[in-house]
């Protein structure tokens, strides 16, 4: 991740999120007996190369606004304006969409 400081209150950064996905597939009706066990594909015992989202010029600011869940004085995906910012973080052939997390209310 490389973070810029654009000003006293905000800025962009950019990444890099490599994952190594590992899908289990589980057969919920069917013939009993005929292949009911789950079955798992997975990236990386099978030597395949992980998938590399990246994203540029995330926005992000220092002033956490009440209903984003975000760390102290870090808020990505937000705003100079203090709205939420979709981010699409891009692979080869897959696009992962991200948008800051909302807090939850109780009543």
């Amino acid at each position: 991740m490389t973070i810029v400081h654009v000003n006293n209150e905000s800025g962009t950064f950019d990444s890099v999120l490599p994952v190594q996905p590992r899908f289990t597939f589980t057969r919920l009706n069917g013939t009993p007996g005929a292949g009911t066990e789950p079955r798992v594909l997975d990236f990386g015992a099978h030597g395949l190369p992980p998938i590399v989202f990246c994203a540029t010029g995330v926005p992000w600011v220092h002033r956490v606004p009440a209903d984003i869940l975000a760390s102290r004085r870090f808020a990505p995906g937000v705003g100079p304006n203090g709205g939420r910012v979709q981010t699409s973080m891009v692979a080869q052939q897959a696009t992962l969409v991200i948008l800051p997390a909302l807090k939850l209310t109780t009543r």
